[in-house]
């Protein structure tokens, strides 16, 4: 049989362990016998029995061995249960760790699913751009192309302006030339009627020229007439009237007025008229000086006479009159 506590085979029928000393409470043969005898068992007879019961002595070594297998078998199974705890610890440790990095990796994949979707949009955003750009290049390629198209146009236009204008700068350098050569010999021939003037001109005085009738005088809107009565003031200072005053005398008559009536704006009446003075500058240039200014008339054929200019404006209202300007 096997020892219940320690584990050993030992003899049948023992009643108890001859390693451990365990007692066998089912060896109990003489109280069985006793009553099989009929009589019942007392408590006195049962210790009787416990006690004549031979424990058989093991010896002390064999004690120690026992101890230390005992020991032994207690370690091995502390160890047992140690190294399952471990085990379950690192178990559990591994299941935990494996759902963390499960967790963290699902995690992680919905992170990268999210920016895989933003990015997808930013590409399709960008594609978006991208092909409207294409299209406004396109565009501006064709822009471009008749842009140039037309600057090649232009270009040749204005090679060929440039050309005319560098024909037309040599006409107008040419023309230049000419227009000074002219001012030149207008220069020259302004000093030559003023000398011919002075040849030809007869010196008079306001007085001798008041005597012979002036001829009709048209008004003027010149920005030299000071008064605006129609009389430039140049014609004024020959006439010896007021250009500051349209009424010289203050007979309530303009004096361009009493001019062509025949009037003397200088004074009352009209203007007595000497014919011996009228003949003898007949036909003739009358020189009126006032101050340093020397006033040109012509006194025609018919006894009237024409104011031609002065010597400040080298004689402008002889030169603009077609009578003198025509052809013969």
């Amino acid at each position: 049989m096997i020892c219940t506590q320690c584990g050993r085979e030992i003899s049948d029928g023992s009643l108890s362990c001859n390693y451990c000393g365990k007692i066998f409470v089912g060896q109990r043969a003489p109280a069985d016998n006793q009553a099989r005898s009929g009589s019942e068992p007392t408590l006195d007879s049962f210790n009787k029995t416990i006690n004549n019961t031979i424990v058989p002595q093991q010896p002390k070594k064999r004690s120690s061995d026992l101890d230390k297998s005992v020991s032994l078998r207690h370690a091995q199974r502390y160890i047992f249960y140690g190294i399952f705890i471990v085990l379950f610890l690192a178990s559990l440790g591994l299941v935990i760790k494996f759902y963390n990095d499960a967790n963290q990796l699902s995690y992680n994949l919905n992170v990268v699913s999210t920016k895989f979707k933003d990015t997808q949009k930013e590409i399709e955003t960008l594609s978006t751009e991208v092909e409207n750009k294409n299209t406004k290049l396109i565009e501006t390629s064709t822009s471009l192309s008749e842009t140039n198209q037309k600057l090649e146009s232009i270009n040749t236009n204005l090679s060929k302006a440039l050309e005319e204008n560098k024909k037309a700068a040599e006409e107008l350098n040419a023309k230049k030339a000419d227009i000074e050569k002219i001012n030149v010999d207008y220069e020259k021939m302004k000093i030559n009627i003023k000398n011919i003037i002075g040849e030809m001109g007869i010196k008079i005085s306001l007085v001798d020229l008041n005597k012979i009738l002036p001829a009709t005088i048209a008004a003027s809107e010149s920005a030299n007439d000071a008064d605006k009565d129609g009389l430039p003031d140049a014609l004024e200072m020959a006439f010896g009237t007021d250009p500051l005053k349209p009424d010289t005398d203050g007979d309530a008559y303009n004096d361009i007025d009493e001019i062509n009536k025949g009037f003397n704006p200088l004074g009352q009446g009209k203007y007595q008229i000497d014919q011996k003075i009228v003949d003898k500058y007949k036909g003739k240039f009358a020189l009126e000086t006032v101050g340093s200014t020397e006033h040109l008339w012509y006194v025609s054929m018919n006894g009237q006479r024409y104011y031609l200019g002065n010597s400040d404006d080298n004689y402008a209202a002889m030169r603009a009159s077609e009578y003198w300007t025509k052809q013969k």
